[in-house]
């Protein structure tokens, strides 16, 4: 697979690779769902990412969800929450007013969250699994 942006490869590999290991930020955010956070938010300290770039971003897929207090991560409140059918989709707010989205199957939701609006959750993102990008980097991406 080989992907273009502006009539230029940014990056070639298996649709593996590709998803797995996005080599630009443009990239990160055209095969999937992404969140975009400041460098600066609470939850990317906490769990111990620094970047020199402005912004970071990672996947739904790769935010890992408790409803207990964790040394690892940070607490959240949950705003919204959304039926899209067979799945759920959260909004969650951090202390620092930071907002991200979280998605999750509805039978997963059922056994393992339902979480209530108004509730205290943690949530933990491994470090390997955040991109710095400037905002430029990914101007020309896709919206979700």
């Amino acid at each position: 697979v080989v992907i273009f942006n502006r009539g230029r490869i940014e990056q070639q590999g298996s649709p593996n690779d590709i998803i797995k290991k996005p080599a630009t930020p443009f990239i990160m955010k055209f095969v999937g769902e992404t969140n975009q956070v400041p460098a600066t938010a609470q939850l990317l300290r906490r769990v111990g990412f620094h970047t020199g770039k402005a912004w970071a971003m990672f996947r739904p897929s790769d935010m890992q969800i408790s409803k207990t207090c964790s040394d690892k991560g940070a607490a959240a409140v949950v705003v919204e929450r959304t039926n899209l059918g067979w799945t759920l989709k959260y909004l969650l707010r951090f202390d620092d007013d930071v907002e991200v989205e979280y998605s999750v199957a509805r039978d997963q939701d059922e056994r393992q969250y339902n979480f209530s609006i108004g509730q205290r959750i943690f949530v933990y993102v491994p470090p390997e699994c955040i991109m710095g990008f400037e905002m430029h980097e990914i101007e020309s991406a896709p919206l979700h």
